[in-house]
């Protein structure tokens, strides 16, 4: 449960929550009635904030109803609110005037759910289940969207933009080498390596929560944009010509000048820009290339769970990313490529294919398939688990690469067996990791050994599908499996 807060930080008496609306482009916002004179006394005045900052949204009330215990028993359409002189879907951007609305949603509650011969006006201050669309959201979670309704921070749907990186085999979670024989006249050329080649290596993130990056394209729009909030879909051209979609930040900020020095400082003290340039080596690049000033190595920063990873990656369809858009620059999002992702933010299910019946056997490109093998990051992740995990349970507790096991540890009653990858996303760590985990847990092994519990580690955050999809492996098929964020320098990790 949620109160909301006025504009002046003053939390008012009204309470609110969110929950899956019945379709998965909808929300369910469930506003709880005023009962007597002591709960949600401020019911109204809520009401009127909440239906403000959904406007501000540019949401849609898809429909309304009585959601009480007295209620329960009736048919939807006996618990429906029928505001008076409208009818569902109510665009509240097309509200001249909020207020009207709310007054409208309250009066039709009168009527609803009252015995046969009740007298009086009966009450319009009961518990209300509001059921919502929003444009294109960029709110990864119910709950950062239910923090915006309840602070009223962060209403404005940012601008998107479309912007191409380098290729990178390696899921841009560290520099491949790769883009500098497949371009020509580009800093790839130069040095050897893109700065987006760190891109989704969300192992680094700082105390303030947030994973800093650079992105050429956004370098000729900085200076426009700085201090701003922007969503940005990002595109790649493989080896073979085809133009894939990578991924999605859905909420990032462009960086201020001082933001940037910020977040260099760090990096140098923890060690992370000697990484950098020892990758670089690695991969055959020019190290000199992350010299010079802090915006040109940092100039945007995101929440790992802002960032989508596409696995595997989507092919553009439309003919305009084919014929345009190859520059390293910003490009405003158009209505003209949205059937490419068909709004990215909201998973869809797609039918199976039914069969082919021939294949081709000439070589071509697999895009979002495994990395290359070479992973510098990896053994750096795995080292401070291994630390972590003595601090917390023993040394004589946990074994580093026994049986070739990333990491395991002994308990008194069960055997956790933790395999960790460095993928941008949950499902592919999950993907990765599952066979590996049975193999080490079970093969040659006894039927009466130990219990165990398999633990896929990865810097990605997993959302609610990816959450879902392990919580259905252990339930359906019995397996004891669990999924964990880790990244670096995290101070505490439990099993």
């Amino acid at each position: 449960m949620r109160k909301v807060v006025a504009a002046d930080g003053r939390e008012m008496d009204a309470t609110f929550h969110l929950e899956p609306g019945p379709t998965a482009e909808s929300v369910s916002l469930v506003f709880e009635c005023r009962g007597a004179s002591t709960r949600n006394t401020e019911y109204k005045d809520g009401l009127m904030a909440l239906l403000t900052r959904l406007r501000t949204m540019g949401a849609t009330l898809e429909d309304a109803a009585i959601d009480t215990r007295v209620t329960a028993s009736l048919s939807h359409s006996e618990r429906r609110l029928r505001p008076r002189g409208r009818s569902y879907p109510i665009s509240l951007d097309a509200e001249r005037d909020v207020s009207q609305l709310r007054i409208a949603l309250m009066n039709a509650q009168a009527g609803v759910g009252r015995a046969p011969g009740a007298k009086g006006g009966g009450n319009p201050n009961k518990r209300m289940r509001l059921t919502l669309s929003l444009p294109d959201s960029t709110y990864p979670s119910l709950e950062v969207l239910e923090d915006a309704l309840a602070l009223g921070h962060n209403l404005e749907q940012p601008q998107v933009f479309l912007a191409r990186i380098c290729w990178n085999s390696a899921q841009w979670v560290h520099p491949t080498g790769e883009s500098r024989t497949l371009e020509t006249g580009t800093y790839v050329t130069e040095y050897g390596f893109g700065h987006e080649e760190w891109l989704f290596n969300l192992g680094w993130v700082l105390d303030d929560g947030f994973h800093y990056a650079y992105l050429q394209p956004l370098r000729s729009a900085w200076e426009r944009l700085r201090g701003q909030t922007i969503r940005i879909r990002l595109f790649t051209i493989a080896p073979g010509g085809e133009r894939l979609y990578v991924g999605e930040l859905r909420s990032c900020q462009v960086l201020t000048e001082e933001q940037a020095e910020a977040a260099a400082e760090e990096y140098e003290e923890r060690g992370w820009n000697d990484e950098m340039r020892e990758q670089v080596e690695a991969a055959g690049g020019k190290p000199k290339g992350l010299l010079g000033d802090a915006i040109n190595r940092f100039n945007l920063r995101f929440r790992p769970s802002d960032a989508t990873y596409f696995a595997p990656h989507r092919r553009a369809t439309s003919s305009l990313l084919k014929d345009a858009y190859l520059r390293y620059r910003l490009y405003k999002w158009t209505n003209e490529l949205s059937a490419d992702l068909q709004d990215s933010s909201t998973p869809r299910l797609v039918p199976p294919p039914k069969g082919i019946k021939t294949k081709s056997t000439t070589k071509v490109h697999r895009p979002g398939t495994d990395p290359s093998s070479y992973d510098p990051v990896h053994n750096i992740l795995q080292q401070e688990l291994r630390v972590l995990l003595i601090k917390q349970y023993g040394a004589d507790a946990v074994t580093m690469e026994e049986n070739r096991v990333d990491m395991k540890v002994h308990l008194p009653r069960k055997t956790v067996f933790l395999e960790l990858k460095t993928a941008p996303s949950a499902r592919l760590a999950v993907r990765a990791a599952l066979g590996q985990l049975l193999e080490y847990a079970h093969f040659r092994q006894s039927s009466a050994a130990n219990p165990v519990e398999l633990i896929v580690v990865a810097p990605a955050v997993a959302d609610n599908d990816e959450l879902m999809y392990v919580d259905f492996l252990r339930t359906a098929f019995n397996i004891p499996i669990s999924y964990r964020t880790f990244h670096r320098e995290m101070k505490e990790f439990r099993l």
